[in-house]
């Protein structure tokens, strides 16, 4: 045939007709973060509570050299924290990962599908050995697979503590300092630090190589530490 030019379309023409006749805001949109939030909203528990979070790991990822490719992927990441819930404890995991990895999204490689995925499966309390998390970190880098599990563990603590709400969300917040972080906790709100969450802040801390503890916020100028 010799044509002068091959145009392929990813996901069918009818899709290509329908972005044509987008706006231009829509078409500004970055088409993962859209399809995260549009998943997010129809099979998460509560609308807003991925962008609650992403404000939340923040001092976490503060003063990260991680590449700048990947703050679409922490913020996707926290949009789609919740898409398991619905599944069975034991397989949520699992069934994130397959949601990522061969879900239909566009404006991701596989790099990409890999770093969100082993992020989720971290989440969710997911094997580091399952033939999923394998196939994930097949797709990494070795800094990039520290990166999602640091992310992952950030976002596992951040479930526990708001309980998929963002109320408990004002009332604790995550410090970074140094070689510490620390989680703190406005007084009155003590009971919120259960085993769970200091077994979740630990293993946050182990993955980023910090020591960690629990602080009382009794006000703005003290701060008195109940737990380490």
């Amino acid at each position: 045939m010799k044509p002068k030019r091959v145009i392929t379309s990813s996901l069918g023409l009818r899709e290509g007709i329908a972005y044509k006749h987008l706006s231009d805001q829509k078409k500004q949109e970055d088409p993962f973060i859209s399809a995260a939030r549009e998943m997010a909203e129809i099979g998460g528990r509560f609308k807003e509570h991925g962008d609650r979070l992403m404000d939340w790991i923040a001092p976490v990822f503060k003063g990260s050299k991680a590449p700048a490719f990947m703050e679409r992927l922490y913020y996707g990441t926290c949009l789609l924290s919740d898409i398991a819930w619905r599944g069975h404890p034991d397989f949520r995991a699992e069934r994130a990962m397959m949601e990522i990895l061969y879900g239909r999204f566009v404006g991701v490689d596989h790099r990409d599908r890999g770093f969100v995925g082993l992020a989720l499966n971290q989440i969710n309390g997911g094997s580091q050995n399952s033939r999923l998390a394998r196939l994930c970190r097949s797709l990494l880098s070795a800094e990039e697979v520290k990166q999602a599990l640091v992310l992952g563990a950030a976002l596992r603590l951040g479930h526990r503590v708001s309980g998929g709400t963002s109320k408990l969300l004002k009332r604790v917040r995550l410090k970074s300092s140094g070689d510490h972080l620390v989680l703190e906790v406005d007084d009155g709100f003590e009971t919120i630090v259960n085993d769970v969450v200091e077994r979740r802040l630990k293993a946050l801390a182990d993955q980023m190589h910090l020591t960690s503890s629990v602080e009382l916020a009794l006000n703005e100028t003290s701060n008195i530490a109940i737990k380490g």
